[in-house]
């Protein structure tokens, strides 16, 4: 029952979060400084996704009880991958119309960074407890970047945050019934 409402939650955030996207993208620009210019492109970076796929491997490989969930994460990660480009391609749905800190093409609808990000809490939850929070405050943060560089929508975030937790969450299922 707590699940599902968390679901719920989830999914009513997504559709207000539609409602205010163009309002979030107006408050970003307001906000923008140089400090944080740097730091968010940092967090976005083309190696973003590269640097926590290697990251999360290479803790997993690094303790040897920990090596059993390298395969769950891979299927996670690039099971979450494809299904970006699935929906990118279904929904077509255009980048912001705002002033972007980057270059990025493609659609809009949901970031791929969000749901990449978000894919591997399931796992890191599971595999290090006292890592938990830095976790979450990492893939946050590249999620946050991806708005503030105005290449996202709010709504694009919090989409790609809830796909990627709901592929973590059935991938590491999948592997824990199987075994």
């Amino acid at each position: 029952m707590k699940k599902t409402m968390y679901w719920g939650f989830g999914i009513f955030f997504l559709i207000l979060s539609i409602f205010m996207d163009d309002y979030v993208i107006g408050l970003v620009n307001f906000l923008r400084n140089p400090f944080l210019d740097a730091a968010m492109r940092g967090f976005s970076s083309i190696f973003s996704r590269l640097i926590m796929f290697l990251l999360l491997t290479f803790l997993l490989f690094y303790d040897r009880s920990k090596r059993r969930w390298i395969i769950p994460w891979w299927v996670t990660y690039f099971v979450s991958l494809a299904a970006v480009y699935i929906i990118k391609l279904a929904i077509s749905r255009e980048r912001p119309d705002a002033i972007t800190l980057i270059i990025a093409d493609g659609f809009s609808f949901p970031s791929g960074h969000a749901t990449a990000a978000f894919s591997s809490l399931p796992i890191v939850f599971r595999s290090f407890k006292k890592m938990k929070m830095y976790w979450l405050t990492y893939v946050s943060l590249i999620a946050i970047s991806r708005i503030y560089l105005g290449v996202h929508y709010l709504s694009d975030v919090i989409g790609g945050a809830l796909l990627g937790l709901a592929t973590g969450i059935l991938i590491l299922k999948f592997f824990t019934i199987k075994k």
